[in-house]
């Protein structure tokens, strides 16, 4: 059996009172090609800054290649390219931190 590529165990993230994710179970096999659709604030976004590990979820759990997205591996980690839509996510952060940020995750 192969193991999938990405996997969410009842995940989910809550902003105030607004559900975003509701216990999404999900998986990604390898040579799956996926398109997420829906609205502005469905929820896209946020589903693969949590799958990622960029933004934290409430509950539940996600690995990628067999490892916790919150402990992975440098080579896992090399293996992984996201380029958001917006940068709201690290607007917080000044140039430097976020050079250093990426920095952390991609080590080479």
């Amino acid at each position: 059996m192969t193991t999938p590529i990405i996997q969410s165990s009842s995940i989910s993230k809550h902003f105030g009172s607004a559900t975003v994710l509701d216990k999404l179970d999900w998986q990604v096999m390898p040579g799956q090609v996926i398109g997420l659709l829906g609205r502005n604030g469905a929820g896209k976004s946020t589903l693969l800054e949590c799958l990622l590990g960029l933004r934290e979820t409430d509950s539940g759990s996600v690995r990628i290649y067999g490892e916790d997205v919150a402990r992975l591996s440098d080579a896992t980690r090399a293996r992984i390219g996201y380029v958001p839509q917006k940068s709201d996510l690290f607007e917080w952060m000044t140039p430097r931190q976020m050079l250093g940020y990426f920095q952390a995750l991609y080590p080479r």
